[in-house]
């Protein structure tokens, strides 16, 4: 009789720690799964377009990746063409071949060949960075975070800008990213975008910073004020580019 006792006993106080172990389990557990519960209404809360966030950060990170590819590309090839220029000046030894990559630069913004170039600074005043503030808001807006129906024909993120450049009619690409690629060589080459290139070489004469919203303000009554200077500043302010 006694003997029962104890093992009745002993497996109720096996069942009470069990119970224990299993409530201690899910108190951990909570922090982990509100959490997890917080990213996926974060993930999956739309906009009035149907957008969710997580689908304009991929957007967002998409674009400013090829946009940083470029500019880690410019700041080389300007190192690269000072160097150069020097050593064709100096009479290089070598200097056709010399001359031949100084060619291939100066083509890719613009000029026919480096000494048909009357203003040699020019190149240089091409051969810069972009924001990537600056091409994201545009890409955005214009594309409707890559959600607009002209993409699937076109692969155009600058469906609309574009027609400015090419007989008012939108370019078609390969890949989204190759439109990307296209619109950040026609900023530093295409005369449409004198103004803002002419706005960001006085930033760097004065020896200021510049960023997405200061070259924004340089469309202002241009040809690509459409939208407004103001729609795409609020564009980066909100998403905080």
């Amino acid at each position: 009789m006694n003997f029962n006792l104890r093992n009745n006993n002993k497996l109720n106080l096996v069942n009470e720690e069990k119970k224990i172990r299993a409530i201690i389990k899910l108190l951990v557990a909570i922090p982990s799964f509100i959490a997890l519960l917080s990213f996926s209404q974060y993930s999956n809360s739309v906009d009035k377009n149907g957008l969710s966030k997580q689908q304009k950060h991929e957007f967002i990170e998409s674009v400013r990746s090829v946009v940083n590819k470029y500019n880690r590309k410019i700041k080389y090839k300007k190192v690269l063409y000072n160097k150069l220029v020097l050593k064709y000046s100096s009479g290089d030894f070598h200097s056709r071949t010399t001359l031949r990559k100084l060619d291939k630069i100066v083509q890719e913004f613009g000029f026919g060949n480096y000494l048909k170039t009357d203003d040699k600074d020019e190149v240089l005043h091409r051969m810069d960075i972009i924001p990537s503030d600056f091409v994201v808001a545009i890409a955005a807006n214009d594309s409707n975070w890559g959600q607009s129906k002209k993409l699937s024909q076109t692969n155009n993120y600058f469906s609309k800008i574009s027609k400015q450049l090419v007989e008012n009619k939108p370019l078609k690409f390969k890949s989204s990213n190759a439109s990307v690629e296209a619109f950040l060589s026609n900023v530093n080459k295409n005369e449409i975008f004198e103004t803002l290139r002419n706005s960001r070489a006085g930033f760097r004469r004065r020896g200021q910073l510049f960023d997405g919203k200061k070259l924004i303000k340089s469309l202002e009554g241009t040809v690509f004020d459409q939208p407004n200077v103001a729609e795409l500043i609020s564009i980066i302010k909100h998403y905080n580019l």
